[in-house]
């Protein structure tokens, strides 16, 4: 079996609610968004660069889940694992 690893971006402050189901940081309109835009993700969430990391996107006007967040924000890029389709 492959995998395929996408990248997408979404506020960093959803991390802890989508990596570790920790939801203290979070009032409950945005625990509501990261759940709803993780759930609409092809796969699931395995790792997010955020903050100090060379790979994290930072502040972003525009990211992948405006349409549950539509603010600017400092955003992670989180890394969804999709499987490949198998040869017919």
């Amino acid at each position: 079996m492959a995998f395929d690893a996408l990248t997408y971006t979404a506020p960093a402050c959803w991390a802890p609610c989508l990596i570790n189901g920790d939801e203290s940081g979070l009032d409950d309109d945005d625990a509501t968004a990261a759940t709803a835009w993780a759930e609409s993700l092809p796969g699931p969430i395995v790792s997010v660069h955020c903050d100090d990391d060379d790979e994290s996107p930072g502040f972003l006007t525009w990211h992948d889940a405006r349409a549950w967040a539509p603010w600017a924000a400092d955003c992670g890029a989180y890394v969804v694992l999709v499987e490949r389709g198998r040869p017919d």
